[in-house]
């Protein structure tokens, strides 16, 4: 085998725990540094590389957008999937913008309903 190609990150993480010396080519990964398959962007080092949707600044720039349509919004709730979603960064792009973020995660479609729940009762008026 001269090279494994691998859809997203759960099957190029799969293949790096199969071999470290056959190339393996990832075609889309949220955050390949994070989740582990390459050890930097500029410079991948082992045999893992590919396509990264890991960009900081457009992650920033749409929470600057959000805040520019709806200039008094003050706490945000996200639906994340774990493996395609950048907490760190969001986290700190949403506290520059003086929001608060609630990160409600979604694996499947049966947990929408939950994080759906949870996010109203987080957004519900408080009665003190």
């Amino acid at each position: 085998m001269d090279v494994i190609v691998a859809q997203a990150t759960p099957h190029a993480l799969a293949a790096t725990h199969v071999t470290s010396t056959i190339p393996i080519i990832f075609g889309a990964s949220s955050d390949p540094v994070g989740s582990g398959l390459v050890a930097s962007l500029a410079k991948p080092v082992r045999n893992a590389t590919g396509l990264s949707l890991l960009a900081p600044e457009v992650t920033r720039k749409l929470m600057e957008l959000l805040k520019d349509t709806v200039p008094r919004i003050s706490h945000v709730v996200a639906l994340a999937y774990a493996s395609g979603f950048n907490r760190a960064e969001v986290e700190s792009a949403a506290k520059a913008l003086g929001m608060r973020l609630d990160v409600q995660e979604v694996r499947e479609p049966k947990d929408l309903d939950q994080a759906f729940q949870a996010a109203a009762t987080d957004l519900a008026p408080r009665v003190s």
